[in-house]
């Protein structure tokens, strides 16, 4: 019994050694997965953190030890999208071209056809961006059939327009005069005369918003030599004129919560054309006030008493504050314009508070419809991209990083999603991405600018100026109807969209 006992140890022992070489392989294995999972992790937060230069140092040595399939299209994914924000557009393509090359020579078990397609789509858009229209045009016409619905749309934007579009009769006479029914006074305490009903076939309309329950729409017109403020009804098409004040331009009007009351800026008139502002400093003006007033025009007043610039109001969810822009006057200087900043302040014109304060322009903010965020441009990254911060001012946040400019940010009802203008394309156009920065993509691709974006109440439809059709006007994009594929088949199809043949294919 011994002996046998004795043998039996041995031969466990044995069998014990024949397994080590097999353990030492599948140690060394598990270690050198763990080892490239730890690059890829490392280089994601390098990238969340926005050192992409040295998430670009960190994964391009890491690659050239990268063994697993999966690990090394992370690897590859990851640094396209570093050298995007660094605005290295052709090393971005570069390592897109190599995901591509990989996912289609991997085996189907390893790499879905979402990736693939998804690929395929960043290239698609990187090569638009950068001037190759028809090389672009060949990636979306290989996936229009097996894309999403948000890429679609994106794609269809890029051809033209993805969604349907329509322009408001803005142009129309007023119907309604208040300021016949209820006299109006100018700075100087004198009545103003009757304004005459003409129509704005000559001249701009910008500037608008829509109403709570999305049936009104107010916006300026400088049909009258200056900006006065005019209410459109949307369904009737009747136009009521809200003010007059031939020496004042009223602009970038907001509807309060319960649409009661209007707040709008007021800036004395030194032009006999609209100016719209898009950037921030250069076009701040001498001197500008928010006020506020009733829906028909009545109990005007000023805000604050300050003296300062103060433009782009919006209101809180609870509307009872107010945030908007303002350089205040007492930092004025001769040799230097000062920066803009954000403040908000009650509606009664107490308790101002400023959010920001750098040496920089931070503008155009709006809170979320939770109240709990705030949306605005900062040129604090050396260029005017948008930014989210906390109702406080606090966890700063960039959305956007771009070399053109993006402006004039707006949430839409649900929180979900940021509307805004971007001059990426050398062009201002709409574009909109989630609320944490992620699918940027854009909305209008026309001749003309297009501008002040902002949701109708439904989330469905979003109002913006454009002089697509020669003057200012305000159009109608409606996200529920949009361009079927058809149609954009045809026109990736167009002679000038159709890609160039790779000689070595």
């Amino acid at each position: 019994m011994i002996r046998t006992k004795s043998i039996d140890s041995i031969g466990i022992f044995l069998l014990l050694i024949s397994f080590l070489p097999s353990f030492v392989f599948i140690q060394c294995r598990y270690q050198a997965k763990s080892s490239e999972r730890l690059a890829i992790q490392t280089g994601k937060k390098l990238i969340r953190s926005e050192q992409y230069q040295l998430a670009v140092d960190h994964l391009s040595v890491s690659i050239n030890t990268i063994k697993q399939p999966d690990v090394l299209l992370q690897a590859h994914l990851m640094l396209a999208q570093a050298y995007e924000y660094l605005v290295q557009l052709n090393d971005s393509i570069h390592h897109l071209e190599l995901a591509l090359e990989l996912v289609r020579e991997g085996k189907p078990e390893t790499f879905s056809t979402n990736q693939e397609t998804d690929i395929q789509f960043q290239l698609g858009q990187l090569h638009w961006q950068n001037n190759r229209q028809p090389t672009a045009a060949g990636y979306f016409r290989s996936i229009l059939d097996n894309c999403n619905e948000r890429q679609r749309q994106t794609i269809a934007t890029y051809t033209g327009t993805s969604f349907s579009i329509n322009r408001l009769p803005t142009e129309n006479p007023p119907i309604t005069n208040v300021v016949e029914e209820h006299q109006v006074f100018s700075s100087d305490g004198t009545i103003l005369p009757t304004a005459p009903k003409i129509s704005s076939e000559n001249a701009d309309d910008y500037s608008s918003a829509v109403s709570p329950d999305g049936k009104q729409i107010i916006f300026s017109s400088y049909r009258l030599k200056n900006a006065e403020l005019f209410l459109l009804d949307i369904v009737s098409g009747q136009i009521t004129q809200l003010t007059q004040t031939p020496q004042i331009n009223e602009y970038m009007p907001v509807f309060s919560p319960n649409g009661q009351q209007i707040a709008f800026v007021t800036e004395r008139k030194v032009s006999s054309q609209a100016r719209l502002t898009v950037q921030l400093s250069g076009s701040t003006p001498s001197n500008a006030t928010i006020s506020i007033m009733d829906l028909n025009g009545q109990n005007r007043r000023r805000l604050t008493n300050n003296l300062a610039v103060e433009r782009s109001p919006s209101f809180s969810p609870d509307g009872q504050t107010i945030i908007f822009e303002a350089v205040e006057q007492t930092t004025r200087t001769q040799e230097q314009e000062p920066d803009l900043e954000i403040f908000t302040v009650s509606v009664d014109g107490q308790n101002k508070i400023q959010l920001t304060n750098n040496e920089v322009d931070d503008g155009f903010p709006s809170f979320s419809p939770d109240g709990q965020k705030i949306v605005f441009v900062s040129h604090s990254a050396n260029n005017y991209d948008i930014f989210i911060m906390n109702q406080n001012g606090t966890e700063l946040q960039q959305l956007t990083h771009t070399v053109s400019g993006d402006y004039q940010p707006s949430f839409s009802p649900d929180g979900l999603q940021i509307v805004y203008v971007s001059n990426r394309n050398n062009d201002y156009e709409l574009f909109i991405m989630d609320s944490d920065g992620q699918n940027q993509r854009p909305l209008t691709n026309s001749v003309g600018v297009n501008l002040e974006p902002k949701f109708s109440p439904s989330g469905q439809k979003i109002y913006f100026t454009s002089d697509r059709d020669g003057y200012m006007r305000i159009f109608c994009l409606n996200l529920g109807q949009p361009v079927d594929r058809l149609t954009v088949k045809r026109r990736l199809n167009q002679s000038e969209y159709r890609p160039k043949r790779s000689s070595n294919r």
